[in-house]
């Protein structure tokens, strides 16, 4: 069997199926631990003790009780889930899961489909965090940029200076201190403000 290659993660495992929890152990006991529940409420009770870094779920395909436990999830919890439905429900599930992290499956399926399933939700997770850093750098970056616009918009205003001079007086400082322009135009700011 094919083992997955990332860092250990958490996995809730939602059926009542032996087959797919044999299947699932099979493909991910060694990277993921598994914590195995066969009900909606048991799912919700370790949901609301632990974190997961995804959940399979397998639950009620005939009367959509594990469709809907997956959209609840999703969207309580923000985790990716791993939805498997049959065959002939897949086009409504993906049709009203779409906009939430949820990969529908059709089953009856095999251990390769799974694999690749959670190969995906893998991946869909390391882009989210890459983005995620991303973001958090740009509006670190924007704040910064705020904060210096604000200490060159004082220097125009209170000493009427040129905005190229008063740039140039935050680099210059900046240099000359060996202190980031962001700290320069912080501690600019502060000075003013007392």
């Amino acid at each position: 069997m094919v083992q997955m290659k990332t860092s250990k993660q958490s996995a809730l495992l939602i059926t009542q199926s032996k087959n797919i929890i044999d299947t699932i152990r099979s493909l991910l006991e060694v990277k993921t631990d598994i914590t195995i529940v066969q009900s909606s409420l048991e799912a919700k009770k370790q949901l609301r003790t632990r974190s997961f870094t995804y959940c399979i779920v397998c639950l009620g395909i005939a009367d959509g009780h594990g469709i809907n436990l997956a959209v609840e999830v999703s969207s309580i919890h923000h985790i990716p889930i791993c939805l498997f439905v049959k065959r002939e429900m897949f086009d409504q599930v993906v049709y009203k899961t779409q906009e939430q992290e949820i990969f529908v499956n059709a089953i009856p399926t095999n251990s390769m489909t799974i694999y690749q399933s959670i190969c995906m939700i893998e991946t869909y997770l390391l882009q989210k965090n890459y983005y995620e850093q991303k973001i958090a750098k740009l509006k670190r970056q924007r704040q910064e940029d705020r904060i210096i616009y604000q200490a060159k918009l004082y220097l125009i205003q209170d000493y009427n200076w040129s905005e190229e001079k008063a740039h140039k007086y935050l680099e210059k400082t900046a240099m000359d201190t060996r202190v980031s322009i962001t700290e320069i135009a912080r501690s600019l700011l502060s000075r003013r403000t007392t």
